[in-house]
């Protein structure tokens, strides 16, 4: 094994939380689902000014991506997840004698630190004291550090663990078993690419744009042990929108975003973590590659406006069901009015104003979960 290195790496800084009238903004200037920290953002839907003359009833579309097949009927059934992590390499099957004892590594110091990834850059999640042993279920390339199993996470019951973590080579002893643990690397390359496909559409008289197509691409800026800064751009076809490019950092281990703005809204979700659900749907990606997906149910989310006005969302989205990428997304966004316009008093009143937008990604180098 070689030796730990105690000198953090430079930190990535964070960009500063977006608060709660910044993301109303968002809202009503539908920034299809642009998540992150903004350098520029588009504007195609202007906020409303006042009532539309008459109400219109505008019939609710199918909001499952068309390239997304579900396995199931229910997006919340679950059947077996898939194992934690991307293991990249594995110890072939042999005819020698089985291994006697199970891998695992015992606690040899006074007390230690377990942390959420390989690394002096991850949080400590629990500690541990000399002579505690945990199960080996993984190991980082070099060595150092050990996944292992388990530690209780905030859902667990009492004396039932089953989060795993990461505990340092230098404080432990392993048994021989260890060494055949598999090698599990960051869930994305260093130079993670990918690109998605973005079309809008606005049923609604006050919109400048009526229909739009794009294409959104990612590309890394910065990357230390534990984050992946990415770059994120949409760019419009003609001049039927305003090109923008938005900043997100992700967790190389876990996949989980930095900032807490992709859990107030489910559009600005474009990385939902390792593992996010079950195996539901398959999704196509256009030279006919299966991927295994997990799709949300139908999620809704609301953002107040100004002058009476309220932004609703409702839509499906479907994750890489290892990686947690975003593959598709599908959602509608309609506005609705509370209040009193000229001796009418409503309350949620709807229009007939929308805009529709569908997400869907075209390629990546990331390593997306086959169908089997």
């Amino acid at each position: 094994m070689s030796t730990l290195n105690e000198t953090s790496t430079e930190r990535i800084p964070v960009c500063p939380p977006r608060p709660r009238w910044a993301l109303a903004l968002l809202g009503a200037l539908a920034l299809l689902a642009l998540g992150g920290c903004a350098t520029m953002g588009p504007t195609i839907f202007q906020p409303m000014g006042s009532l539309p003359q008459a109400p219109a009833q505008v019939a609710r579309p199918e909001l499952l991506p068309d390239s997304v097949t579900l396995l199931v009927p229910d997006p919340q059934s679950s059947p077996e997840l898939l194992e934690s992590g991307v293991p990249t390499a594995t110890v072939p099957v042999t005819d020698t004698a089985p291994v006697e004892e199970p891998p695992q590594v015992t606690v040899r110091n006074r007390s230690v630190n377990i942390r959420s990834g390989p690394g002096l850059d991850f949080p400590v999640v629990a500690g541990a004291r000399q002579g505690d042993t945990f199960q080996v279920v993984g190991r980082d390339e070099e060595g150092d550090w050990w996944l292992i199993c388990c530690i209780s996470g905030p859902d667990d019951e009492p004396g039932r663990p089953t989060q795993r973590a990461w505990i340092a080579d230098i404080v432990v002893t392993a048994n021989p078993a260890a060494a055949q643990a598999p090698v599990f690397r960051p869930l994305f390359p260093e130079e993670l690419e990918a690109q998605w496909s973005v079309s809008y559409r606005c049923d609604s008289e006050r919109c400048p744009v009526r229909a739009c197509q794009g294409t959104m691409a990612v590309a890394v800026t910065r990357t230390n042990a534990r984050w992946l800064e990415l770059e994120r751009t949409v760019a419009w076809e003609g001049d039927c929108g305003e090109d923008s490019t938005w900043i997100h950092q992700i967790d190389r281990y876990t996949g989980q975003e930095r900032y807490a703005a992709a859990e107030e809204i489910f559009t600005l979700r474009y990385w939902a973590g390792r593992t996010p659900g079950p195996v539901n749907a398959e999704y196509r990606l256009e030279d006919g590659q299966a991927v295994a997906a997990w799709c949300s149910p139908e999620q809704e989310a609301e953002l107040e406006e100004a002058e009476g006005w309220l932004t609703d969302y409702r839509g499906i989205a479907c994750y890489d069901a290892q990686l947690g990428m975003l593959l598709a997304m599908k959602y509608e966004k309609r506005w609705l009015f509370s209040g009193e316009y000229e001796g009418e008093v409503y309350e949620r009143a709807y229009f007939g104003d929308r805009e529709l937008y569908e997400i869907r990604l075209l390629e990546t180098n990331a390593s997306l979960t086959p169908m089997e």
